[in-house]
């Protein structure tokens, strides 16, 4: 247990989120390339990319030194403004140069991207003539935690009256505004890590989002 707890935390500090499922699924898992990508939605050659990547920095001690964390100010304000449905509020925080990072799902850059319709803001604003009533909670509700000196935002969704942790998303913080936004909702192994240590429930493990959830172009 302390082990696989060690090897996720390091995961989720060293690697981006498609970086992290390449070398869970390949390394740990043993997949092939193709199986891979198959799973978390993208191509061979982005996997291998991935993987190169990935297998590098857990390699090298001394790589990529620890990354600003952001201010719980900033998380706490991202957090309300999203529990508000306050959407220009959020863009405000973003800087133009901002990323989104969701394993298998989506990555955005610009605000161009943030603001366009189907992209990963817009779903978090409008899910529910999008999915099946089977998937649609009760109640979302975003709350920020400190976890391991780390202010982290968690979403929790509410089924027959019972709250599942179903995501996880750390920010980087610059210039007061998020210059990145990682999203874990597809890494269930940090998800359920996280839901372990605070006790929190987690919604079963998901690697993907159902093709009817994808943001179009």
């Amino acid at each position: 247990g302390a082990e696989l707890h060690d090897a996720a935390e390091t995961l989720m500090q060293r690697l981006s989120p498609q970086e992290q499922a390449a070398v869970v699924l390949k390394d740990a898992f043993d997949m092939s390339l193709d199986e891979t990508a198959n799973v978390i939605g993208t191509t061979v050659g982005a996997v291998k990319a991935a993987l190169h990547r990935g297998r590098e920095r857990l390699k090298n001690d001394s790589a990529d030194s620890p990354r600003p964390l952001p201010s719980r100010k900033l998380v706490e304000a991202f957090v309300t403004r999203y529990n508000e449905q306050d959407l220009p509020g959020l863009m405000a925080l973003m800087l133009d140069t901002a990323s989104v990072d969701m394993m298998s799902h989506v990555s955005e850059t610009g605000r161009d991207a943030f603001e366009r319709d189907r992209g990963w803001f817009w779903h978090n604003f409008n899910v529910e003539p999008h999915w099946p009533k089977e998937f649609l909670p009760e109640k979302t509700e975003w709350r920020v935690v400190e976890y391991q000196g780390e202010s982290i935002a968690l979403v929790f969704n509410t089924f027959q009256g019972m709250e599942f942790l179903a995501s996880v998303m750390r920010l980087d913080e610059l210039e007061g505004k998020v210059a990145r936004i990682r999203v874990y909702a597809c890494c269930p192994e940090v998800v359920q890590t996280i839901g372990a240590a605070l006790e929190l429930q987690t919604l079963p493990p998901i690697y993907r989002i159902p093709d009817a959830f994808e943001p179009t172009d």
